[in-house]
């Protein structure tokens, strides 16, 4: 009886222990900040002043979410990128910007900046996305504020793409 006394009071004090150190404070601070409700949610805390909302949701989504979320070794990752969709590598938005999705998601832009809710991209994470199954398959959906930081974040890509194109040249 006091060993599974023991083993409860021990399982009790690792779920409410600290999971590790941060390494990059700023990175947690300034990217994830408000995400307990969409950027501009009159409900969240307010936590976004002195951030620009859309760049704290840009920077969230490529240097958090999509890592990892997506860019996982056996999902979108560079090495073994399923529906042939690397969300790892450089050069993003030339891979997504105006192209189309791949297999039962053909007739769909994997991103249109112009029509962000329209992107395949945001419609996969949503709970019915259209066509295909739910991203990430096999993980935690998303909260609307993390789609929330999507749907800006593929709408800022055509910024991202016209800047690619300039450091071309």
């Amino acid at each position: 009886m006091s060993l599974r006394l023991c083993g409860l009071v021990a399982c009790a004090a690792l779920a409410s222990a600290c999971p590790g150190s941060i390494e990059d404070p700023a990175r947690f601070r300034d990217a994830t900040v408000g995400l307990d409700a969409p950027p501009g949610d009159a409900s969240a805390p307010d936590a976004t002043v002195g951030l620009d909302a859309p760049s704290a949701c840009v920077d969230y989504v490529e240097r958090t979410l999509l890592p990892e979320t997506c860019a996982t070794a056996y999902c979108h990752g560079a090495a073994k990128a399923a529906a042939s969709l690397d969300l790892e590598s450089p050069g993003l938005a030339r891979r997504l910007v105006g192209v189309r999705g791949s297999m039962g998601c053909r007739s769909v832009a994997l991103v249109d900046p112009l029509r962000p809710e329209a992107s395949l991209m945001v419609a996969k994470l949503r709970a019915t996305p259209g066509c295909g199954a739910r991203m990430p398959l096999a993980g935690t959906p998303l909260t609307a504020a993390q789609l929330e930081c999507v749907r800006a974040w593929a709408e800022g890509l055509a910024g991202s793409l016209a800047a690619d194109a300039g450091a071309d040249r």
